[in-house]
């Protein structure tokens, strides 16, 4: 009993000492610990007190060379935050400025134009479309860090310290200018991207609008004059090519609006005629225009009210991206000029366009209550076919001015042209019998050619 009583003396001791031990151990590790954070602080302090002397060097010697030197893109004043919106959504506030929208109409059309901090763009669209025309008309190139519908922000492609940051205003389309600083220093670039081929075919339109075979030495010559950029054939046939989709396609448009504007010439002149028919080859096939006739009931009372039962007929090419001709129904008046009754457009000048017309016309003017309609046209086989199956009863008589022109195409005599001309303006049927007679003999071995010219 005391043998085990002793025994265990001596283990609680034993134990004791070994916890002293391992807390002194433990207590030397921490302060070790400590030694080492205390010298690491004051590595820190000591490169940051490096890094601020040299700052400050650095800083002396900007002042000393000027001071306003150009602020690179990695700098802390280039990537400082923008505006607010509600900073600078100021319209309608008395205390405040109130910015106005940009208007391109006005400011393009100026030899030059600003961008300014908190203008205003109905749509990130035209921002961005007044960035590209003040960088094409200034001669710098940017480089976009953001470009989408939310915010837009871009630098100088060169390295200057120039940039212009916009946004939407309160989560509506409207952007403004919220950033733009710094200056441009690079000179003009005459190989400029934003002029590209999608630019410069909308400037170019009029031009290949007014002349479709305008050449490509003439696209590049008026670019480089216009806008100082320099630009390569491809290019240029880029830029012709386009601005002829572009034509084309606006026409296109326009040809879906002819309902809109028969009904609109029919609701302000009543009983005006306007007739247009369509082109359908199958069901899936879409329907494309074809035709069109135009008659306005101004021009119909007053041919019947003051003009002889005359209609003169006549055909001419037209000149544009989709070609076809201008068909013409003509009066006389009372003073032997010439009175509009009703044009159309249709594909070719034939039989069954010339049939189309003849009976879209009688439908806007009758075929008269008292004395029959004389036709007076060229010798179109189409239309002469077309009117002797309409108007069996009718006169028809032929144009003097396309006889002639046939006539003088078979005969360079001077005095068989004036005997032409005897002939055709004889009033009587005695007097064109002589006149006739005459011009036979002139040349007896071409007398039977001579008739049937024409």
């Amino acid at each position: 009993m005391f043998a085990t009583a002793g025994s265990t003396v001596p283990q609680t001791n034993q134990q004791i000492g070994d916890l002293n031990e391992q807390q002194q151990q433990h207590q030397q590790l921490q302060d070790e610990e400590s030694t080492a954070q205390h010298q690491q602080t004051e590595d820190l302090n000591k490169q940051q007190q490096q890094h601020e002397e040299a700052q400050g060097e650095e800083s002396t010697a900007q002042h000393q060379h000027g001071g306003d030197q150009p602020i690179g893109p990695d700098s802390e004043d280039w990537n400082e935050p923008v505006t607010a919106d509600e900073d600078f959504l100021y319209s309608g506030d008395e205390n405040g400025p109130d910015y106005s929208y940009f208007n391109a109409s006005v400011e393009f059309n100026k030899p030059n134009f600003e961008l300014k901090i908190g203008k205003k763009f109905t749509h990130f669209t035209k921002f961005r479309e007044a960035l590209v025309e003040w960088n094409i008309r200034e001669g710098y190139e940017v480089l976009y860090i953001n470009n989408d519908s939310w915010r837009i922000t871009a630098k100088c492609a060169k390295g200057c310290s120039w940039r212009i940051h916009t946004s939407r205003v309160n989560r509506t389309d409207t952007f403004q200018i919220k950033t733009l600083k710094g200056e441009h220093h690079c000179g003009r670039e005459y190989i400029n991207k934003h002029a590209s081929s999608t630019y410069l075919s909308r400037k170019f339109q009029e031009k290949v609008r007014d002349d479709p075979n305008c050449s490509l030495d003439g696209i590049i010559n008026d670019a480089r004059r216009r806008f100082m950029v320099n630009i390569s054939s491809k290019k240029a046939y880029r830029t012709k090519r386009k601005a002829r989709e572009a034509i084309k396609g606006c026409d296109m448009e326009q040809y879906e609006r002819l309902w809109d504007y028969a009904a609109t010439v029919r609701q302000s002149n009543p009983n005006s005629h306007i007739a247009i028919q369509m082109d359908r080859r199958s069901i899936e096939e879409r329907a494309t225009f074809q035709r069109l006739l135009y008659g306005l009931s101004a021009l119909k009372r007053g041919f019947l009210a003051g003009c002889r039962p005359i209609i003169g007929l006549d055909g001419c090419f037209l000149k544009g991206p989709f070609g076809g001709q201008l068909l013409a129904a003509l009066g006389r008046d009372g003073n032997d000029n010439m009175f509009p009754i009703a044009i159309a457009i249709v594909e070719a000048e034939n039989y069954n366009s010339w049939t189309w017309f003849l009976k879209e016309l009688i439908t806007h003017i009758g075929r008269g209550n008292v004395v029959l309609y004389t036709f007076i046209s060229d010798r179109q086989k189409g239309l002469v076919h077309a009117i002797e199956e309409l108007f069996p009863s009718a006169e028809h008589r032929f144009c003097l001015k396309h006889l002639f022109e046939n006539f003088k195409a078979k005969f360079k005599d001077s005095e068989l042209r004036e005997l032409f001309w005897a002939t055709a303006s004889a009033t009587n049927g005695d007097d064109f019998k002589r006149a006739l007679n005459a011009l036979e003999i002139a040349q007896p071995q071409n007398g039977e050619n001579l008739t049937a010219a024409g």
